[in-house]
């Protein structure tokens, strides 16, 4: 499978992916939701389970063909879309991590004023 490009081979083979909103392009797949993407590699694993047939010669179909490039296409698109979720997280915590840092910051700031005598406020305003 990795020798083929499953992209090109989906576009090409205007694979459709046959779910409870309807058919499904497979550029479709990106506005889904990871549980929806999960259904549709449950439904498409139990039709590769079904479709397997027991055969020392190789007679590998289309069919089987396009079944394992919609599997790999789900599985793609949930694993970026999880990878993307998994970014956000953590750029989130960064900014949260940045904000409490710059709080910190100011009170110290405002701490060190505090501190200074009404003599060295007054020059600090003047300058």
């Amino acid at each position: 499978m990795s020798e083929l490009n499953i992209w090109k081979y989906a576009a090409k083979n205007k694979l459709t992916f046959s779910t409870n909103k309807g058919t499904l392009m497979s550029s479709d797949l990106f506005d889904l939701k990871v549980e929806d993407l999960d259904k549709i590699f449950s439904s498409l694993k139990k039709q590769e389970d079904a479709s397997n047939t027991y055969t020392l010669l190789d007679t590998k179909k289309k069919e089987n063909t396009d079944l394992e490039v919609k599997i790999a296409l789900v599985r793609e698109v949930f694993s970026d879309k999880i990878a993307a979720k998994e970014a956000a997280e953590k750029a989130a915590q960064t900014r949260e991590q940045n904000r409490k840092i710059k709080d910190i910051i100011e009170r110290k700031k405002d701490a060190e004023l505090e501190g200074k005598s009404i003599e060295e406020l007054e020059k600090m305003i003047q300058q």
